[in-house]
C-alpha cells in the first residue's frame, strides 16, 4: 500500500518539487523494504515519522493519501511494526536470527 501511494505521489505532480520526489521515493523504498522484511524497524520508523509530520504540519494531505484518517492508520500500523519487529520469514530474521525473550521463573519466598 505504501509503495503504491509513493508511486502515485511521484506520478501525480504536474510541477514536482524536490520534497515531493524525496517523499515519494522514501515511501516507495520503505514500502519495498517492509514487503521484503529488510531493515524493518528502520523503514517502519521512517514511515511513522513521515506520517506524524504530515498529520502535525499545517499542510494539506497529499492527494495520493486519501485523508488524515488514512495517514493516522498508516502511522498506527508503522508504529506497531516498529514495536513488533519483522516476521519469521523476513530477510531480517535470516540475517540476524530470531529474537527470543526468556522470562525466568519467579522465585517464591516460602
Amino acid at each position: 500500500m505504501v509503495t503504491l501511494q509513493g508511486a502515485a505521489a511521484l506520478a501525480s505532480h504536474s510541477d514536482p518539487t524536490l520534497a515531493s520526489y524525496i517523499g515519494g521515493a522514501l515511501a516507495v523504498a520503505c514500502g519495498i523494504s517492509l514487503l521484503l522484511g529488510f531493515m524493518t524497524p528502520i523503514a517502519a520508523a521512517l514511515l511513522s515519522a513521515a506520517g506524524l509530520w504530515i498529520l502535525t504540519a499545517a499542510m494539506a494531505v497529499p492527494a495520493a493519501l486519501a485523508s488524515r484518517a488514512c495517514v493516522a492508520l498508516l502511522v498506527a500500523a508503522a508504529a506497531s511494526i516498529v514495536l513488533l519487529g519483522p516476521g519469521a520469514f523476513s530477510i531480517d530474521a535470516r540475517l540476524f536470527g530470531w529474537r527470543e525473550i526468556i522470562i525466568p521463573p519467579s522465585r517464591s519466598s516460602g
